[in-house]
């Protein structure tokens, strides 16, 4: 660890691939799509609880 931070320091080495913080996997684009849908259908319900409240 510390011959690759000295490394760095000299510009000697480089990540090849680097970590991105800012994009996301494609793991974790489709776990959060999944909660998403997970709660559209848990608003559609609770809307429908209403409609059902609502009428005469």
């Amino acid at each position: 660890m510390l011959i690759r931070s000295n490394l760095e320091s000299e510009g000697l080495w480089v990540e090849q691939n680097p970590p991105r913080a800012d994009k996301p996997t494609q793991v974790e684009l489709e776990e959060d799509l999944r909660k998403l849908r997970q709660k559209v259908k848990e608003l559609e319900a609770v809307l429908d609880e209403v409609k059902k409240e609502e009428e005469p």
